[in-house]
């Protein structure tokens, strides 16, 4: 593993914690939870002004998961209409929290602390990925999940990428013919979810002059190595891989 550079692999208990955050850091993303059994994900600026994405758990799991703190949150994100990504919406709405739902493409949100472009991705419903810049620092961030590739190349050096790598294309294809996975649930995958390959290609493709983190997102159970998918991605972007582990997994 390179000077500077590592593996982050959280357990479902630490994962709350990773990238504790007081004001006054560069901008910041953490993986609450990820995955088809709910999502929850949160942009931090440097003054400690925050964005939440995807409010796909309970409600009682995000409020615990934000530490109780709500007053200082800008705005939530949906991608998609799918309960794994929006399970809690009305309870965000009604804690006061303002929703953007369905925004379109290349729609432009200017917040205080936050500028947020939106783009389509394809998925099996209409959903978005984010282009999300820090007004303070200037920092860029790119959100995707839950699409099979992304289309548009874009310029901006990103300082964090948060992208899907749900499966291993090799891995799933082994379990199906192990009778481990359905096929109809796999064809799904294959159609709708980004394999790794596709992630590292698209990341190649990246501005990646200041990227300092990339947190892989919904990965999907036993479709992939968790541990070699972090080890090889440190060794080839050379920055911070964040995995979110199951505690099942941490042994």
């Amino acid at each position: 593993m390179l000077p500077g550079c590592r593996a982050d692999l959280s357990d479902e208990r630490q994962r709350i914690r990773y990238l504790d955050y007081d004001g006054g850091d560069d901008l910041n993303f953490r993986q609450l939870y990820s995955g088809s059994s709910g999502n929850l994900y949160e942009v931090v600026a440097e003054n400690g002004k925050r964005l939440i994405i995807d409010p796909g758990v309970t409600w009682k799991k995000i409020i615990k998961a934000l530490d109780y703190k709500l007053d200082n949150i800008e705005g939530c994100f949906v991608t998609h209409e799918h309960k794994d990504h929006c399970k809690a919406l009305k309870e965000v709405i009604e804690a006061g929290i303002k929703p953007y739902t369905s925004i379109g493409d290349k729609t432009l949100i200017r917040l205080d602390s936050f500028e947020v472009l939106a783009f389509d991705v394809p998925h099996d419903v209409p959903s978005l990925g984010f282009i999300i810049r820090e007004k303070s620092s200037g920092e860029y961030l790119l959100f995707a999940i839950d699409t099979k590739t992304i289309a548009q190349k874009f310029p901006y050096p990103f300082s964090i990428i948060a992208i899907e790598a749900a499966y291993d294309a090799e891995v799933l294809k082994q379990r199906v013919e192990d009778g481990e996975v359905n096929e109809t649930y796999a064809r799904r995958l294959l159609t709708s979810h980004m394999e790794v390959n596709i992630t590292k290609q698209y990341l190649r493709c990246c501005n990646r002059e200041k990227l300092r983190q990339i947190h892989l997102l919904h990965i999907s159970g036993g479709n992939i190595d968790k541990r070699k998918l972090a080890e090889e991605f440190v060794k080839e972007f050379m920055c911070d891989v964040n995995v979110l582990w199951r505690k099942k997994e941490c042994k």
